[in-house]
């Protein structure tokens, strides 16, 4: 298999986002929601609540001083991506965040990666729009774009979706505890990854055709 573009998520793949958003969540709406009750990353099917509400929270919570605080890249994020794009591989972040979040996504990642060459290009694809009347642009369409045939999404739903249509998928799975991406028999081209490293091992078999 050829792989030179590599079409990557953001959220829960290179850095966690629940748990510092649910303690931001938590603080605001007096409730007591933890990791393991995220069973479903449409926090509406888990919160039982509207889309927007979720949205807005969200939003809030990616510009506060509580994110820059509590987030982080996984470990072994940084090094593989840089070590992929040193090996002439070109990286695209592919995220459905709201285009409101642009900003400060690309200031985290500039300011871990210590500079943004290791990507050459970025999608947001604004699934839950903050303002009613704004697009969406799939995963899918941004890798079109892009010209990848591979992607690294924590989502089932999206690994999935993705698969059927063709394209490989690597499940990022951190330390196979990601509560709602768990399921056996996955089809030949999604293949589960419970750390960096083995997302760094996976595209070195798939590119030597193993």
């Amino acid at each position: 298999m050829i792989i030179k573009n590599v079409s990557i998520d953001l959220d829960e793949t290179v850095m966690p986002f629940i748990p510092g958003y649910l303690i931001f969540r938590n603080g605001r709406h007096q409730t007591r929601w933890r990791s393991e009750h995220i069973i479903d990353y449409a926090f509406c099917n888990v919160f039982n609540n509207h889309p927007g509400d979720n949205t807005v929270d969200v939003v809030d919570y990616e510009n506060s001083d509580w994110y820059w605080q509590c987030t982080k890249p996984f470990p072994g994020a940084v090094r593989t991506i840089q070590r992929l794009a040193r090996e002439g591989y070109h990286l695209f972040g592919n995220t459905s965040r709201q285009w409101q979040a642009s900003g400060v996504t690309l200031a985290f990642l500039k300011a871990h990666f210590k500079s943004l060459k290791y990507f050459t290009d970025f999608g947001f694809g604004n699934r839950y729009p903050l303002n009613t009347g704004e697009s969406y642009v799939s995963k899918i369409e941004f890798c079109d774009r892009f010209g990848a045939n591979l992607h690294i999404d924590d989502s089932l739903s999206e690994a999935f979706f993705m698969a059927s249509l063709g394209m490989t998928v690597i499940l990022f799975d951190y330390q196979g505890k990601t509560a709602w991406n768990q399921r056996d028999n996955l089809p030949p081209n999604i293949i589960r990854a419970k750390s960096w490293l083995e997302v760094y091992q996976t595209i070195n078999r798939l590119t030597a055709g193993d």
